[in-house]
């Protein structure tokens, strides 16, 4: 599922996607987000989660390298994937 969500952001300028992104009123900064650096962090924490599914646990290095990617550092949890997701979301929430 996550692929899938990747692919249809990456590949936006075709399938409509961004059309949908402009109608709805997204600044330039959201759609760049959107478009291109939340579907290849999508992709990084699919392939860790492909790799140890299901079959294995996953090793401390990688629990650790996805730590970071998802929840940031510490000291600026608002630049994390995670507090940037969630920022959108409140930004999305105001435009209704």
């Amino acid at each position: 599922m996550l692929g899938e969500i990747a692919h249809i952001l990456l590949f936006g300028d075709h399938n409509g996607v961004n059309d949908d992104f402009d109608a709805v009123g997204l600044t330039p900064e959201m759609v760049e987000f959107l478009m291109c650096e939340l579907p290849k962090n999508i992709i990084k924490v699919s392939s860790f989660r492909n790799k140890n599914a299901h079959i294995s646990a996953m090793s401390k290095k990688d629990y650790f390298h996805l730590s970071k990617l998802v929840l940031g550092d510490e000291d600026e949890p608002k630049k994390s994937l995670l507090g940037r997701i969630l920022s959108l979301k409140q930004e999305l929430s105001s435009i209704r």
